[in-house]
């Protein structure tokens, strides 16, 4: 709520924490994963591979198709 003129406001729990319940008591810790960083790991490492493979296979496509090097000797004949 509104704090007006200085007032603490009346409804405000005294531990606004989420650690704690409403009737002051702490809470259990929480559940942890029991494979969390292998998994994080794991995910991270495919798509960094993942990545790798995409954009060599598009640069390999782009230098086929000479989109990434122009060939600079076509520019010769207007000599």
């Amino acid at each position: 709520m509104l704090n007006t003129w200085g007032r603490p406001d009346p409804n405000r729990r005294a531990f606004p924490s989420g650690a704690y319940r409403p009737s002051g008591a702490i809470k259990p810790p929480p559940v942890i994963m029991p494979f969390g960083v292998p998994l994080v790991l794991s995910v991270v490492i495919t798509f960094i591979f993942l990545g790798t493979y995409m954009s060599k296979t598009f640069v390999n496509f782009l230098e086929e198709k000479s989109l990434l090097f122009p060939d600079f000797e076509d520019d010769d004949d207007d000599l």
